[in-house]
């Protein structure tokens, strides 16, 4: 969105006129945005020490990207975040993490946030679990570069604080007003019920109030974040334990704090 302020980008424009290897494929960035692809999540992460490269990557992507069509349904697709990683690094000439680092991270004061790739970086600060127990090294889900965009953010809740005060107070340190309220447009309705998706966000209305969320989980570890925009609450369930009953534990938390007038 920040490239699209800058008007260096437009949503509605084809992935291939940002990475050639997609010159074949009608998916645009909007498509990938709100999950409408047609993309499905064939190709997993692996370790650094495979040395597969982040054009290898996105080669076996485009490969699968020439017969979708995009825009009739949707299918969450972390393939889909990762190539719009990719067009954010060819458009502003860095790599996704130092881009994300400098325009978010920074200006948000997410000080102790960033990527791991299994060697160095910011290391998260729990370790995963399984059925109570903690996962050996081969258990771990691959540190991938090239999944950096989907699922590579390693951050913590006072962070993670940080950013949704700017998201909810439409901080124009990041964005302007209007494209953060653009995001939470719905767009397309997803196979969640009456959840639907906008920019990035999962959006859609409980007790006539406005939601914004997005869960995220890989193997040992469960996130939620849930977005009051209106009133300007918000709720980060942060766990590493894969069996973590996280909708349970947000209802709850929300029953009792709106049962207080907390919220």
């Amino acid at each position: 969105m920040q490239l699209v302020e800058r008007e260096e980008i437009s949503l509605d424009d084809k992935v291939a006129q940002y990475l050639p290897q997609f010159d074949d494929s009608p998916i645009t960035i909007r498509h990938l945005l709100t999950h409408s692809s047609g993309l499905s999540d064939q190709v997993g992460p692996l370790p650094i020490d495979k040395m597969r490269s982040l054009k290898s990557y996105l080669s076996h992507l485009s490969e699968q990207a020439v017969n979708v069509k995009p825009g009739n349904s949707f299918e969450y697709s972390d393939g889909g975040f990762n190539i719009l990683g990719a067009i954010v690094s060819v458009v502003s000439d860095m790599r996704f993490e130092d881009y994300i680092t400098k325009n978010i991270l920074l200006p948000t004061d997410m000080r102790h946030s960033g990527y791991f790739d299994g060697k160095q970086g910011i290391k998260a600060e729990a370790l995963p679990t399984y059925e109570g127990e903690f996962l050996n090294k081969d258990q771990l889900r691959p540190y991938d570069v090239a999944f950096y965009p989907s699922e590579g953010l390693v951050s913590n809740v006072a962070d993670l604080s940080r950013w949704l005060v700017s998201t909810l107070t439409l901080s124009e340190k990041v964005l302007t007003k209007d494209s953060y309220r653009s995001m939470l447009q719905p767009q397309l309705k997803t196979t969640w019920g009456e959840i639907y998706m906008g920019l990035g966000w999962q959006v859609y209305e409980k007790n006539g109030q406005s939601v914004a969320r997005h869960p995220g989980s890989i193997r040992g570890y469960k996130a939620l974040i849930i977005s009051f925009p209106e009133s300007q609450d918000a709720m980060i369930l942060l766990s590493n334990a894969h069996e973590t009953p996280r909708w349970d534990i947000a209802r709850v938390i929300r029953e009792i704090l709106t049962e207080q007038k907390v919220w």
